[in-house]
């Protein structure tokens, strides 16, 4: 059944163009005036950009991560924005949702890395490296932290079916184990398009679900 749905879902994914974007308007349901780290990822091909949400994690002075594949493991390294947009970003009133784009990544940080996907150069601050990689972590990680998760298809209630490699259930095992006392700090949130909510997911016991969707048009809570 899992093979089947990729099948299904990688399908419909394919049939779209880049450039499906996160509203930002509902940003800050997931982004809090607590949050203090954000990991992302950098689309692919038909999933929805994610640019925007971290532009403005950016622009209020959030740390923003990125990962980058070595071997089998997701190492995350900090990523900063251009630093002209920096320097002209203002601060929005408290009256009004923060400006589209006040600032822009600096796209030099970036390459074509593992299957085309855009990643994080290898010399750039690492925030979070799984002890089996015996790379060092530059950075701290500081709580709380949101995590963009990746996938082709989520249920409702938080399940979640990934393309196959496992890099992200790897990953979000590594940081429980890590941060085993800190769940209620820790904010999984799947990005997807409403048409890749299902009423059923396939899971095992050691999948880990996210806590809540964001999709296109809004923010959907599933624990």
């Amino acid at each position: 059944m899992k093979n089947e749905l990729r099948r299904i879902m990688k399908r419909k994914l394919n049939e779209l163009s880049r450039g499906v974007y996160l509203p930002v308007g509902i940003e800050p349901s997931i982004l809090t005036t607590e949050t203090r780290t954000l990991f992302a990822f950098l689309s692919q091909d038909g999933e929805i950009d994610t640019i925007p949400l971290i532009e403005q994690a950016l622009s209020r002075g959030i740390a923003v991560a990125v990962p980058r594949t070595t071997g089998n493991a997701l190492v995350f390294h900090t990523i900063a924005a251009d630093a002209a947009d920096a320097a002209d970003a203002t601060p929005s009133s408290t009256h009004r949702p923060p400006a589209v784009h006040t600032a822009k990544i600096d796209t030099t940080q970036l390459v074509a890395g593992a299957y085309g996907i855009r990643e994080p150069k290898i010399d750039l601050p690492i925030i979070f490296a799984p002890e089996r990689t015996g790379l060092t972590e530059t950075v701290p990680l500081r709580l709380p932290l949101v995590v963009l998760v990746p996938g082709l298809a989520f249920s409702r209630a938080g399940a979640r079916l990934g393309r196959g490699k496992g890099y992200y259930d790897r990953f979000l095992r590594e940081l429980f184990v890590r941060y085993p006392e800190n769940r209620d700090h820790i904010t999984l949130v799947g990005t997807c398009h409403r048409f890749q909510i299902v009423s059923n997911v396939p899971t095992e016991a050691h999948d880990i679900g996210v806590d809540c969707l964001l999709t296109g048009d809004g923010c959907i809570l599933c624990r």
